[in-house]
C-alpha cells in the first residue's frame, strides 16, 4: 500500500476535480436550472456531516425512500440536482488495511495522514499527532462535536483527541472536558459518570466546574436554548437509541433529543463565535444498523441524517462564509436493494414494506426476557417489523433464536437470507467495505477539492482554506 508523501499543497490545490456537475433532473423530469453563487473569499465557519458507515446503496435507497412516499428528492440529491455542491469520491485506506475502522478515517480528516485502524491520531510508530481541533482553537474558533453514537466514540474523537486505542473512551471524555471543546451532544453518558468510569471519577461534575452546561435529556436540551457558554449533553448511556425505536416507544420520545435537534443548538451556540467555529455533526447510527444487518434501522437513520444537510443548507444561506461538507468515513456492510421477481416488478412493494416496522433488531435484543421461549422471540420478533412470518420465515426466525446468545448483530446475521425475501433488501457481510465513498461541499473553499482524493488529504485542504 502506498503511504502519503508530504502533501505538496499548491500542487494538490491546483487539482481542479470535477469540472462541472450535471444538472440533476426532478421526478417529474424537468431540470433544474439553479446556478447558485460562486462561493468567495476564505470560510470563516465548517460545518463537516459524516454519516458514518454509508454505502452508495443506502444513500440511494433513501432518495427513492423520499421519491415513493413524498414524491420528492432527497437533500443530499438536491445539493446535485441544484448544483450547488461540488462532488468527489474518496479513497478511505488507513495505515494498517484497505479498509479503514471509524478510528482511522478521523483520524485522516484530523491529523492529516493515515494511522492505522483502532487508532486515534496516533502514528503507527506510536507518536501522538495534532488534531484538528487544536488548528482550530489557536485561530480562536469554538468547537462542536454531535453524534448519535457515544460522544466519545472514534468519529467525534478523532477531531479533538489523541489516544492508542479508541476503546480509551473514558481518557476520551477526559480529553475533551480538558480541552474545553464548546459543545459536546450524543450519547455515552457512562463514560462522564462515576458510578461506571473504571476510576470511579465524575467527569459531569468536572465538567461544571469547567463552566459547562450539562445536559441529560431531551427536556434539558430545549431549555438550554436561547442561552450561552459550553454544553456537554449525553442523551443516553451508551449510543443514542436508534430513531425507529425513538419513535415507537414514547419514553425513549420525550427523553431523547434527535440529531437534527442536537445540531440546532449547537449553531446555535457557536454561530456568534466572533472567529468562527468548526462543528462535526455525525449520524453514527447508519454503520451500527449496517453492521447488524438491520435493513428497517438504517433508513430511518439516513433520513434523519438527510434532515441535518436541510439545516446546514438552510444556516449557510445565513451565513454565505459557512463552508458545508458531507461525506462518510466508510462503507459498512454492502447493503444494497435488490431486483424481485418477474421483471423486477416486486421489488417496489416489497421495499416499501420496510416502513411498517415499529423497531429495530437492537430493540428486540434489549427487551427479549432472558427465560422467554423461542415461540415467544418470534412473536416479540414479528411484532418489532409488523409482519406476520410465513411458514418458511418463522422456520427462519426460529433457526436465528437459536443462534442469537441475545446479541443483535449475530440475530441480523442469521436473519439475512431470509428477510431479503421480505425486503428485496441484502447485504454483503457484517463488516466495514473499501469501497471509495461519496463527497459534497459547498461554500467558500469547496471549490479547491479534487473530484478525487485520499482521505488524509481533506485535512490539508480544511487547514489551507480556513487559514489554520
Amino acid at each position: 500500500m502506498k503511504s502519503p508523501s508530504p502533501l505538496s499543497r499548491r500542487r494538490f490545490l491546483q487539482t481542479t476535480g470535477l469540472g462541472g456537475l450535471l444538472l440533476g433532473a426532478t421526478k417529474l423530469g424537468a431540470a433544474n436550472p439553479l446556478k447558485p453563487a460562486k462561493a468567495t473569499g476564505r470560510p470563516r465557519n465548517l460545518i463537516f456531516l459524516v454519516s458514518d458507515g454509508m454505502t452508495q446503496g443506502v444513500r440511494s435507497a433513501a432518495d427513492t425512500w423520499l421519491n415513493l412516499t413524498e414524491n420528492r428528492s432527497s437533500e443530499w440529491t438536491r445539493l446535485y440536482q441544484d448544483g450547488l455542491a461540488r462532488r468527489a469520491l474518496v479513497e478511505t485506506h488507513s495505515a494498517s488495511s484497505i479498509v479503514t475502522d471509524s478510528a482511522a478515517a478521523s483520524s485522516a480528516w484530523g491529523c492529516g495522514q493515515r494511522v492505522p485502524n483502532r487508532s486515534i491520531n496516533f502514528s503507527a510508530e506510536g507518536k501522538e499527532l495534532t488534531p484538528l481541533y487544536s488548528f482550530a482553537r489557536h485561530a480562536g474558533k469554538r468547537v462542536g462535536l454531535v453524534s448519535t453514537a457515544r460522544i466519545t466514540h472514534a468519529t467525534p474523537a478523532g477531531f479533538a483527541t489523541n489516544v492508542p486505542h479508541r476503546n480509551m473512551e473514558d481518557e476520551i471524555a477526559r480529553q475533551l472536558i480538558d480541552r474545553e471543546v464548546d459543545v459536546l451532544l450524543g450519547g455515552g453518558g457512562r463514560h462522564f459518570d462515576a458510578a461506571s468510569r473504571k476510576d470511579g471519577q465524575d467527569l459531569f461534575a468536572h465538567a461544571r466546574q469547567q463552566n459547562y452546561q450539562v445536559l441529560r435529556t431531551r427536556d434539558d436540551l430545549r431549555k438550554a436554548q436561547g442561552g450561552q457558554g459550553k454544553l456537554l449533553g449525553t442523551f443516553s448511556k451508551s449510543h443514542v437509541p436508534f430513531y425507529l425505536d425513538r419513535q415507537h416507544d414514547a419514553e425513549l420520545k420525550r427523553v431523547t433529543p434527535s440529531l437534527e435537534e442536537m445540531m440546532s443548538l449547537a449553531l446555535e451556540r457557536l454561530q456568534d463565535a466572533p472567529d468562527g467555529f468548526l462543528l462535526q455533526v455525525e449520524a453514527g447510527r447508519i454503520d451500527h444498523a449496517a453492521h447488524n444487518n438491520d435493513a428497517v434501522a438504517i433508513l430511518p437513520e439516513q433520513l434523519e441524517f438527510d434532515r441535518c444537510i436541510a439545516l446546514a443548507r438552510r444556516f449557510s444561506e445565513q451565513h454565505p462564509d459557512t463552508l458545508v461538507v458531507v461525506t462518510t468515513d466508510h462503507g459498512t456492510a454492502g447493503f444494497a436493494l435488490n431486483g424481485y421477481g418477474p421483471d423486477y416488478n416486486l421489488a417496489t412493494d416489497m421495499f416499501l414494506s420496510l416502513g411498517k416496522a415499529h423497531h429495530s433488531l437492537e430493540y428486540v435484543a434489549q427487551h427479549a426476557s432472558a427465560d422467554a421461549s423461542t415461540a415467544q422471540l418470534v412473536g416479540q420478533l414479528e411484532d418489532a417489523l409488523q409482519l406476520k412470518a410465513g411458514p418458511e420465515l418463522r422456520q427462519a426466525m426460529q433457526a436465528a433464536f437459536s443462534q442469537w446468545e441475545h446479541d443483535e448483530q449475530l440475530l441480523g446475521i442469521a436473519l439475512r437470507d431470509a428477510l431479503y425475501h421480505v425486503y428485496a433488501v441484502n447485504w454483503t457481510s457484517e463488516n466495514h467495505t473499501g469501497e471509495h465513498v461519496e463527497f459534497a461541499a459547498w461554500g467558500p473553499g469547496s471549490d479547491a477539492i479534487p473530484g478525487f482524493y485520499e482521505n488524509w488529504q481533506l485535512h490539508h485542504i480544511i487547514r489551507e482554506q480556513m487559514g489554520f
